[in-house]
């Protein structure tokens, strides 16, 4: 391994730049843009005023007197009293008014970015041998995220199943 090093140390180094800038022009042309969602809350309020009005009891008593009075001609006086007592009650009205009011609030929110993302990958190793695969990625915290990858030798193509975790940072 040393001495196939030594020999392709530029090689090396090449694809190392390479892909780099691949990715760094890749970031640049499709840098993820931030979701904002525009959210519309409203609350309805409705407000029932019960207003009763109660007209006033009426209680009366009516009395009628009938005298009479004799002369001294021979008329009698007579007195007669007659009460007459009641009550009036009063009707009740009740008026209800409905008032709604409806409170519009806008706000904005960041939606926010998925977990998980999945790659299929493409290469060649120094054996000559085409290799596909794939790869998934979870975002543990902010940048933070952790992978597995796997690679498989195109038919054909000699070489032997490479696997990994990987962990790395999002710019």
């Amino acid at each position: 391994m040393r001495t196939w090093l030594r020999e392709h140390w530029l090689s090396v180094v090449v694809t190392c730049v390479v892909t780099l800038a691949v990715f760094a022009a890749g970031y640049a042309a499709h840098k993820p843009a931030v979701q904002v969602v525009t959210v519309t809350e409203y609350k309805d309020r409705v407000v029932e005023h019960t207003v009763t009005v109660e007209k006033p009891v009426i209680q009366y008593r009516d009395r009628v007197i009938t005298r009479t009075v004799e002369k001294p001609d021979g008329t009698k006086i007579e007195t007669h009293v007659t009460e007459q007592s009641g009550k009036q009650t009063g009707e009740k009205v009740t008026t209800v008014v409905t008032d709604t009011q409806r409170q519009v609030a806008q706000r904005q929110a960041v939606a926010p970015e998925g977990r998980w993302s999945f790659d299929v990958t493409a290469g060649a190793n120094t054996w000559g041998s085409v290799l596909a695969g794939v790869e998934t990625h979870y975002r543990l915290v902010g940048p933070l995220q952790v992978g597995a990858w796997v690679l498989v030798p195109v038919a054909g193509s000699p070489g032997a199943v490479a696997a990994g975790i990987s962990l790395g940072l999002r710019l």
